[in-house]
């Protein structure tokens, strides 16, 4: 994605103990901009953490693309903050549906099963 032009920023609801390991993660440097609930004092949907991410990676949320599972009505948040919401439905793992948290009752028209078919959505939308 990086090759194609595209900055990656994370939205995640946190605690404390992600923030501090987050630069020795081997996720660290694949993202861009990382933003945390934690350092945030506030957890999604809120407005604040789409701006946030928007924002640090000086991208028009109007131009970003919010993809998640669904949880913590995340893709409801990213629409209302002007974002083209992607639900991944994690189809192979369908015993991580009732993990997630306050799942969210909007559903994106983009849909994929797995974050593997991004590129090939994007592609085409873009």
């Amino acid at each position: 994605m990086r090759a194609d032009g595209f900055r990656i920023g994370l939205v995640s609801d946190c605690s404390s103990e992600l923030c501090e390991a987050w630069p020795t993660t081997p996720y660290a440097p694949r993202i861009d901009v990382p933003v945390f609930s934690w350092r945030e004092q506030c957890r999604k949907p809120d407005q604040r953490l789409y701006a946030a991410v928007a924002e640090r990676l000086r991208v028009p949320a109007a131009e970003c693309w919010y993809v998640g599972d669904g949880g913590s009505r995340e893709h409801d948040g990213a629409r209302r903050a002007g974002m083209r919401p992607v639900l991944v439905t994690n189809a192979a793992y369908p015993e991580a549906g009732p993990l997630r948290t306050d799942p969210d009752a909007y559903r994106p028209d983009a849909v994929i099963d797995d974050l593997a078919e991004l590129p090939a959505l994007l592609s085409v939308v873009v």
